[in-house]
């Protein structure tokens, strides 16, 4: 009789601690969804819906996912980027940012990782100037010849703005016109430096 009277309770207490372990597997799974959008990586734009920068208020801009997205939400501008080592981003403008710190910075919306392709960049060539503040940039694909008539695409740059230690070394090309030549025996700058210049440059092999 006393075993009978206690399987009931039994029954209860495994009961209790089935409901205890699913309880605790539901906080689990709450926790590891929440965990990516942590990342600095993912874009979470979470104000209130917009078409342009101008429903954002000051500091603010229109931030879309994707260029042709016809709506985006608005979003605070970086206050403070820093001098970071390059991380390049491409604007929906064309413009070639430093890091996409300084694309929010500037308000520009949207973003590919890396630089703008030729085909997407804008071109400072032909008498074309970049905007203001962007620097019109001249940098020759590298290798043992340095083309004469290196393409202008616009940079946008901090005002202080550090090298990739060890790898970020270009020579300038010579003068404009004739066949592609080697770069000359001019001294290595920084990556920052060379875009800046406006003046062709390349990926030095070896720095004088």
């Amino acid at each position: 009789m006393k075993r009978a009277a206690l399987a009931p309770v039994l029954v209860a207490g495994v009961l209790l601690g089935l409901v205890s372990a699913l309880a605790s597997c539901e906080r689990e799974e709450i926790l590891l969804v929440a965990l990516p959008d942590a990342s600095p990586d993912v874009p979470t734009p979470s104000g209130p819906r917009c078409t342009t920068s101008d429903s954002c208020g000051d500091g603010g801009f229109c931030a879309r996912v994707a260029c042709g997205d016809p709506e985006g939400r608005c979003e605070r501008r970086p206050t403070f980027c820093g001098e970071g080592a390059p991380a390049p981003t491409c604007g929906c403008d064309g413009v070639t940012y430093w890091n996409d710190c300084l694309r929010r910075a500037r308000g520009q919306t949207g973003a590919t990782p890396g630089e703008c392709s030729l085909a997407e960049a804008l071109t400072c060539d032909r008498g074309r100037s970049c905007p203001p503040g962007n620097s019109c940039a001249r940098i020759a694909g590298g290798g043992p010849l340095c083309p004469r008539d290196v393409p202008g695409v616009c940079w946008a740059m901090p005002p202080v703005c550090a090298g990739a230690a060890g790898i970020d070394r270009f020579v300038r090309c010579e003068g404009p016109g004739g066949p592609p030549g080697p770069p000359d025996a001019g001294t290595c700058v920084n990556l920052c430096e060379a875009l800046r210049s406006g003046e062709p440059h390349t990926r030095a092999l070896a720095c004088p």
